[in-house]
């Protein structure tokens, strides 16, 4: 990731926080996988708050839900396979 692509998502964060100012909107997280997918969920919530969302557990009150769910596959694991 460039140091261009970083300030244009960190702009884009401020204009969502701005739009999101006062609503009291709630996210929710559902991760499913690998340790490498609990990091990308612990940074992309980091995100959602930064844009003014708030973490609940129950998924009903959630404006906004995160399903993250995706598989790597380990070098030794892979050849293990083989």
């Amino acid at each position: 990731m460039t140091k261009t692509d970083i300030n244009e998502e960190l702009e884009y964060i401020e204009k969502v926080k701005k739009i999101n100012e006062g609503k009291n909107l709630k996210y929710n997280v559902f991760t499913m996988g690998c340790q490498l997918n609990e990091n990308d969920s612990e940074k992309i919530c980091g995100m959602a708050e930064k844009m003014g969302y708030t973490k609940t557990e129950n998924i009903a009150d959630a404006d906004l839900v995160i399903y993250l769910s995706l598989i790597h596959i380990s070098e030794p694991t892979r050849l293990r396979c083989i």
